[in-house]
């Protein structure tokens, strides 16, 4: 229960409460937690900020630009749509 309490309020993190308890690996800590009625662990914001960055700068290294012709059917598409406006 201690190594539990732990994990839940952020003291050790879930892979060491697993090697900590004998387990296999960390699911089986946050099953536990889940079991016995403690609240799961917060990620910090930090962390999350920091792979949210990550995972954009991935995906903007993926981005390739269209072809001409699809640049140019968009903008005429965006003129029709003006003129049927004014």
């Amino acid at each position: 229960m201690k190594v539990s309490l732990a994990v839940s309020t952020g003291s050790i993190s879930i892979a060491e409460a697993a090697c900590q308890l004998d387990l296999p690996d960390a699911g089986y800590v946050l099953h536990r937690l889940a079991e016995i009625g403690l609240p799961l662990p917060q990620v910090p914001k930090e962390l999350v900020d920091a792979q949210l960055k990550n995972a954009r700068a991935a995906l903007d290294e993926c981005l390739i630009a269209p072809p001409s012709d699809v640049l140019s059917r968009r903008n005429s598409n965006k003129r029709v749509a003006v003129q049927k406006l004014c």
